[in-house]
């Protein structure tokens, strides 16, 4: 694998782990190609803390942004920093004892903690 290239996320099933024991994840067959159908096709019901993802500000507060409310552009980015920083369950990071390894032209930090 290209070392430029960090798989952020997991696979999602019926087992993934869920955020504060919130409901399961449900994948159920809709279109099966083996019945007559044109393709295969998942029906798929996660709640929103499942996997990788990304608490936008309106997850927070009425008021605050949505997804839509970004331009695609705003996804891109150009100097990305890597920090390794070990934690564990619970932990919480100090980030200033780290923010001297961060170049001042990162435009998008992601902490690299060894756990989810």
């Amino acid at each position: 694998m290209n070392k430029r290239y960090i798989y952020l996320s997991h696979p999602i099933s019926e087992e993934t782990p869920l955020y504060g024991g919130q409901s399961t994840v449900r994948i159920k067959k809709d279109l099966q190609i083996s019945l007559g159908d044109i393709a295969n096709t998942l029906l798929i019901e996660i709640p929103n803390h499942v996997s990788t993802h990304i608490d936008l500000p309106k997850h927070f507060s009425d008021g605050g942004k949505s997804l839509s409310d970004y331009q695609p552009d705003f996804w891109f980015f150009h100097n990305v920093c890597v920090l390794t920083v070990s934690a564990g369950p619970g932990e919480i990071i100090n980030l200033k004892l780290h923010l001297d390894k961060v170049p001042t032209e990162s435009d998008l930090l992601l902490l690299k903690t060894g756990f989810q």
